[in-house]
């Protein structure tokens, strides 16, 4: 009997039935996720039941036209028998899709149940966002802390700060796609477009970043060429304007500096305030937005030209509903009262959509050969 059935596609059933259930362990109770292919294979699965129940229908169609034909030929005799066998044949195709019916029944439920499970873990996920740590942690969870909450109450996704002991550590968090949302530097913008696949999808409006050299006010020191043979603090390598586009000048003024990497803006500040190196690099924001005590003892020595500012990223895994709602937010909070205030605790006015062209200016600085040929010494810290 079931030699006439399609041969084909019940071994596939049978296959994908193994792969559901194998997806359902693995990949739903070991870290709570649904996978997205989960409703496709329970469609093909259901398709391939649909598959076999017509086959099995026009196989008893052909058997009983072919009784039928029988019966015209030969006369009445023959019609009881036929009736007899014609019932049996009603049976059998009964036993054979009644299983199969209720199992596509079972299924059609579990596609809902899925459906429903997909959107609840949707709206019950929490999404990180990654905070570049140009100051303290403590700090940027006081100014960012407030921000993220006013954007998780407005979109109804619920946002948990993050951010990094260093912005070495960063680099290695959003190269591993720790983060679902990030606030990054435009050189880390750029690295994390390429992989993991970060998406830029605000930035800052009418701003352009610009990295600064400062000394002590009271140092003597007012010319670049003053630092050659210096030991200097920056941030990190890959700290774009504070530490990339200032070496790079430097290095393209031939002059020769130890570079001495102390993890934040702020500590660059603090340790050219204390006399414990000449000067530092940083940008022109967080140095507005250091204490005014460490603000009153330092002078801008240096300042770079500009280029796009930091990027409001989005990681590829985030589904675009999330990132549609996120994005909009920031979008408007320039144009709210409390929003505005909350982003002028950053430095910061008004947001702008951004698309990741905007970053090209840095591209073409190829700032990866800086740090592949970097020559100057460098003291961790």
């Amino acid at each position: 009997m079931f030699a006439t059935v399609n041969a084909n596609a019940i071994p596939d059933a049978v296959i994908l039935v193994m792969r559901l259930f194998s997806l359902r362990t693995t990949g739903i109770t070991q870290d709570g996720s649904i996978p997205e292919s989960l409703l496709a294979i329970v469609e093909r699965i259901m398709q391939c039941i649909l598959h076999c129940i017509m086959r099995i229908k026009r196989y008893y169609r052909i058997q009983d036209g072919w009784k039928a034909q029988i019966s015209s030929k030969f006369g009445a005799g023959v019609n009881f028998a036929l009736f007899m066998r014609m019932n049996r044949h009603w049976r059998e195709l009964l036993h054979l899709q009644l299983p199969a019916i209720v199992l596509l029944i079972l299924l059609g439920m579990f596609k809902t149940t899925i459906v429903h499970a997909v959107a609840q873990d949707e709206k019950d996920k929490v999404f990180t966002f990654g905070i570049v740590p140009q100051q303290s942690a403590s700090r940027l969870a006081q100014d960012w802390g407030p921000l993220l909450q006013y954007i998780s109450k407005k979109t109804g996704v619920e946002l948990e700060f993050k951010t990094a002991p260093s912005i070495n550590e960063f680099e290695k968090r959003f190269a591993q796609g720790d983060y679902d949302f990030a606030y990054m530097n435009p050189y880390h913008y750029v690295v994390a477009s390429q992989s993991p696949g970060y998406r830029a999808i605000a930035k800052v409006a009418n701003k352009k970043i610009k990295g600064v050299l400062v000394v002590r006010k009271d140092s003597g020191i007012r010319s670049l060429d003053q630092l050659s043979g210096a030991t200097l603090a920056f941030p990190s390598p890959a700290a774009f304007a504070a530490s990339l586009l200032t070496r790079a000048e430097l290095l393209n003024r031939d002059i020769d500096i130890r570079a001495k990497y102390v993890n934040s803006h702020d500590s660059v500040y603090r340790n050219v305030a204390k006399g414990l190196v000449p000067a530092g690099g940083g940008i022109v924001r967080t140095f507005n937005l250091i204490e005014p005590s460490i603000h009153q003892e330092l002078l801008v020595l240096w300042t770079t030209p500009g280029y796009t500012p930091h990027a409001f990223a989005v990681h590829p895994d985030v589904p675009a509903e999330i990132t549609a709602k996120i994005n909009l937010a920031l979008i408007e909070l320039g144009n709210e009262k409390e929003g505005t205030a909350l982003l002028g605790k950053l430095g910061m006015k008004r947001l702008e959509v951004a698309q990741d062209a905007d970053w090209n200016d840095v591209r073409q600085l190829n700032l990866q050969r800086l740090l592949d040929q970097e020559h100057t010494s460098v003291i961790s810290h």
